[in-house]
């Protein structure tokens, strides 16, 4: 899926490095991303794995592991998801992977680098991500980890828990969203 041009301005008012306005766009992955998207999956791994006292290395090989099938069980189960990048202000900050079937656009995996979550990068994404499956007159539908701290704004933006399993939830945007600026 390639975004398109909304008609809305998708940027924010935040903090960036020194700067008060963030520019926030999404582009199609290339090859020389692929050190950046390992890099930032490691650093959310990192981030889970902080809880066991397990040695580095071990956690290494756990982490390049989990990557590997992280990006086989995409490439293999959603051959045509869109893989793109999040940039702040032309920087790579983040990665997003939906892809659609006839009545659903699928949030597969929304991660932005740790240093920038909490300043509203997310939800600036959604918020497009959104605005495209309105356009499609599609749901929007994405799955979250118990625990993982994005459910608040999932909820924020209107989304419901529609079902759940022991790790996640999936949580379902209704298809009207009023969205709070």
């Amino acid at each position: 899926m390639v975004f398109a041009d909304s008609g809305k301005d998708h940027r924010a008012r935040y903090k960036f490095n020194g700067r008060k306005v963030v520019e926030v766009k999404l582009r199609e992955r290339r090859g020389d991303d692929s050190e950046f998207i390992y890099n930032l999956f490691a650093e959310f791994k990192t981030d889970e794995l902080q809880m066991h006292s397990w040695p580095e290395q071990m956690k290494k090989q756990l982490i390049n592991m989990q990557f590997t099938a992280h990006e086989q069980h995409y490439k293999s189960n959603f051959p045509d998801a869109s893989d793109v990048i999040v940039l702040c202000d032309g920087e790579r900050s983040g990665r997003l992977i939906t892809f659609e079937t006839d009545k659903v656009l699928y949030v597969a995996d929304i991660i932005i680098s740790v240093e920038l979550r909490g300043r509203g990068i997310g939800k600036i994404v959604l918020e497009q991500i959104l605005d495209e499956a309105e356009k499609k007159g599609k749901r929007c539908r994405l799955n979250v980890n118990k625990g993982n701290r994005a459910i608040e704004l999932y909820t924020r933006l209107g989304a419901k828990i529609i079902s759940e399993d022991e790790m996640s939830f999936l949580m379902e945007f209704p298809e009207k969203v009023v969205r709070a600026v």
